[in-house]
């Protein structure tokens, strides 16, 4: 019997480029809120951009697929739970990170809508009209929360 995890792993594994062929991934967080202005205290260094500037961390990692990066890590460095305990926000763990999450994946979907626009017209097909219609609309509040 496969496992869902089993599936999971085909799945990225069949999304990956061949054997040999190098992945670019994206770039250093901290250092791109540092430069855009915005504040890396410890302990949470550049975690608390996540909720108080979530428009600049979103910006970095759209920023960085428009460079041409194929994979976008979250800025979760130090939103782990012993780091948001040890700063008494042990009680905001599942926050933090969704919001991290979600983040990456509103510029994720940015970046496929306008793959989509642009280089692959019969993608809908493809992908299907749903997730098409996720794209378009995820960029479109993208867009209408930057203003």
């Amino acid at each position: 019997m496969t496992t869902p995890a089993a599936v999971r792993r085909r799945a990225l594994l069949e999304r990956l480029p061949l054997p040999g062929t190098p992945l670019l991934l994206d770039g250093a967080m901290g250092t791109e809120l540092l430069r855009r202005g915005v504040p890396t205290p410890l302990p949470l260094w550049s975690a608390p951009a996540n909720l108080e500037q979530p428009g600049v961390v979103e910006s970095i990692h759209t920023d960085y697929v428009a460079a041409g990066c194929e994979l976008i890590t979250t800025n979760t460095f130090r939103t782990s739970r012993y780091a948001l305990e040890r700063s008494d926000h042990l009680e905001s763990w599942a926050t933090w990170n969704r919001q991290a999450v979600g983040l990456a994946r509103r510029a994720a979907l940015v970046a496929l809508a306008d793959v989509i626009r642009a280089h692959l017209p019969n993608t809908v097909r493809v992908l299907g009209k749903e997730n098409a219609r996720k794209a378009g609309k995820e960029r479109s509040l993208s867009r209408a929360s930057a203003v």
